[in-house]
């Protein structure tokens, strides 16, 4: 079972770090991250953005905003 989460972004092509792995770039659509607690965080230009905990069930969707 897997969990999928949104990252919406008002900037585009961040790149979208969960659990110090590389998940992607914004805007985040359906990313197969496994169901628990992580650390999400948005880099863009070299700079974090925004960083959070948050926990994702399976069969779920969460949505992370990143502005």
């Amino acid at each position: 079972d897997w969990s999928s989460d949104v990252c919406s972004s008002d900037l585009k092509s961040c790149a979208v770090i969960v659990d110090a792995l590389c998940a992607g770039r914004t805007p985040l659509v359906e990313s197969p991250i496994p169901p628990g607690r992580r650390t999400v965080s948005v880099v863009c230009d070299g700079r974090v953005r925004r960083t959070g905990n948050i926990r994702l069930r399976a069969e779920e969707t969460t949505i992370f905003r990143c502005r």
